[in-house]
């Protein structure tokens, strides 16, 4: 599960959420980035490579119309 709420700003091929609210306190008052790309009929938002245990990884989340 993932959940959070703010405003955001939106620049060419990125998004950045200003966490206001948060299922992890630690992001309220953070700026969470997200890149994103539309093929056809998706909208899909990638985080930046990130290290979790002591790999790098991405994470995808795709909302399909």
């Amino acid at each position: 599960m993932v959940a959070y709420a703010g405003r955001y700003t939106f620049s060419g091929d990125k998004v950045v959420h200003h966490v206001e609210a948060s299922w992890m306190p630690n992001q309220v008052g953070t700026d969470l980035v997200r890149f994103v790309t539309i093929p056809g009929n998706r909208l899909v938002l990638r985080t930046p490579p990130m290290l979790e245990g002591g790999q790098q990884v991405v994470t995808e989340l795709t909302w399909s119309g």
